[in-house]
């Protein structure tokens, strides 16, 4: 079957169904407990085993889908979307004439980025000089897509650690480019657009200026960002990584602030392993969908959510969060880290 979404009419939301990734393999016994040795096809000399290569750091003169690589974009095997190389047609359908089941298809491109040729299964444990090589690759590969007149939004993510959701120990992010702007995504656009409305002025700017004034929860402060537990953080220890220029695409960041984008991730993911040794996160890179009119509202940013805790029945049944640790404590524990 086919990756397709599937329309709840009485919230209005869509949920996207991928039930091929239920055979994706996994290296891991339990959700806690890596599994030991077993076969790794990210590791340099196994390119064959893999799909094929979208982007790479590579030595001068190696080959695409071969050794020689330092980072490397290849499609995901067990995609959430159909390919957009697949000949389907992306329409909204329904089944029957019923309003109660709306579906339909959905296109874009699924990628995976292995962020190392060697085995190493925690991302902060690489040099700073390889993860400022991957945030160059995230880069290039946003700046492809930004481009594909198909996709109306794209979004990184990081899943460390089975309790985050990932299924392989070897250090990985994905990139995802969809045909649509998720809702969740449609909302922050628009409280961005009407604050900006309100009140004549940036919402990013504002918002840092407060927190930069009261300084508790600010984690570093460096020429390009401001880390910060934000005062609203959903999840213990959650973390955002805010530029200070304005800027709403990702794609259009500068080589200096994707370099120093690096350094702070890496530093506060180093940070939160002083805190709790394996604790398990996400990441996500937050971006203006493409073409889309918000420059003087919108910010793209960073996002580490470290996942100490499980969504229970308050969460999953009203949506309200609960989190155990104040994004103020949570930045003075990194900080003394």
């Amino acid at each position: 079957m086919m990756p397709e979404m599937r329309r709840n009419p009485l919230t209005g939301e869509w949920t996207l169904y991928a039930p091929d990734r239920v055979g994706r393999p996994s290296s891991y016994q339990s959700r806690s407990q890596p599994a030991s040795g077993g076969f790794n096809p990210f590791v340099e000399g196994n390119e064959s085993t893999t799909t094929e290569e979208v982007l790479a750091v590579r030595e001068p003169g190696s080959a695409p889908d071969g050794p020689g690589w330092q980072a490397r974009i290849i499609l995901n095997k067990y995609p959430v979307v159909t390919p957009l190389t697949e000949d389907v047609e992306n329409e909204q359908r329904a089944e029957g004439s019923s309003p109660f089941f709306e579906s339909r298809p959905v296109l874009g491109h699924h990628d995976v980025i292995v962020e190392s040729p060697q085995l190493v299964t925690r991302f902060h444990e690489l040099p700073v000089e390889q993860v400022r090589q991957v945030f160059g690759l995230y880069h290039v590969r946003w700046q492809q897509l930004s481009v594909d007149r198909q996709i109306q939004y794209a979004i990184l993510f990081k899943n460390e650690g089975p309790a985050a959701g990932a299924s392989l120990e070897h250090v990985h992010s994905q990139c995802l480019g969809l045909p649509f702007v998720p809702d969740a995504i449609e909302r922050q656009l628009k409280s961005a657009d009407d604050y900006l409305e309100t009140h004549g002025r940036n919402f990013f700017d504002d918002y840092l200026a407060e927190e930069l004034s009261q300084e508790t929860r600010i984690v570093a402060e460096t020429e390009q960002f401001v880390t910060v537990c934000p005062f609203f953080s959903r999840f213990p220890f959650e973390t955002w990584i805010v530029p200070r220029r304005q800027s709403s695409r990702f794609e259009e960041a500068t080589a200096i602030e994707v370099e120093e984008l690096a350094d702070q991730v890496h530093q506060v993911l180093n940070q939160l392993q002083q805190v709790r040794e394996g604790i398990p996160y996400n990441f996500i890179l937050q971006s203006a969908p493409f073409g889309r009119a918000c420059d003087e509202s919108f910010r793209w940013h960073f996002q580490i959510t470290p996942r100490l805790s499980q969504l229970a029945g308050l969460e999953l049944g009203s949506g309200q969060m609960v989190n155990l640790v104040l994004p103020e404590e949570a930045s003075r524990l990194l900080k003394s880290a």
